[in-house]
Formats: structure tokens, C-alpha cells, sequence
């Protein structure tokens, strides 16, 4: 997303990416797009479930508890549902940085 965006600056509006299937878009439009869903992956929706918790109701459900959030070292790829280690931040506590920078 920062190498997105890094090559938006220098480039501008005028490059635009020809997705199959998509509509034309250009390099910061792409980043914001990825930033969005990795950060939807953490918010609460309108049932107040998060998808990482996926259906764990201890997190999803327990006042004490449905806050906390967890740093996976994988995602399920249709649900968002974290998966692996949950004590490795690794790369998704970068999610910090991008809520940092795109909210």
C-alpha cells in the first residue's frame, strides 16, 4: 500500500491501472481499496461482530472480551477470519500504521 502510494506521487492521476473485470482506477484509488478491506477486517460491523474473531462467540460476544483485538499471522481468505499464531503480531500489526494513516 506505501509502494502504491509512493508510485502515485510520482506518477499522478495520469497512470491508470486496467483491472480485468473492473473498472479503470488509479494507483491511490488501489491503495485506499486495499487499506479499506484490511482495516474491515478489525472493525465491528453493524451486528457488532468483527470478522477476525469469524465464529468464536468468547470474542465476539463476552463484554469483556469482543474488544480485544488479536493479531493473526493468517487470514481466511473469504471470511477474514484469523488463523495461525495470534501472539505473532508479524506483519498485521501493521494494520496500526494503516488505521494511522488512512482514518
Amino acid at each position: 500500500i506505501e509502494a502504491l502510494m509512493k508510485l502515485h506521487r510520482g506518477v499522478g492521476d495520469l497512470f491508470i491501472i486496467n483491472a480485468p473485470g473492473e473498472q479503470d482506477t488509479t494507483l491511490e484509488n488501489m491503495a485506499k481499496t486495499y487499506a479499506q478491506n484490511l482495516m474491515k477486517l478489525f472493525r465491528k460491523s453493524p451486528q457488532g461482530t468483527r470478522p477476525i474473531h469469524g465464529d468464536t462467540l468468547f470474542y465476539q460476544n463476552d463484554p469483556n472480551f469482543s474488544d480485544l483485538i488479536l493479531f493473526y499471522e493468517h487470514f481466511h481468505a473469504e471470511t477474514g477470519r484469523g488463523l495461525g499464531a495470534s501472539h505473532q503480531t508479524g506483519w498485521s500489526g501493521l494494520i496500526a500504521n494503516l488505521i494511522n494513516d488512512w482514518i
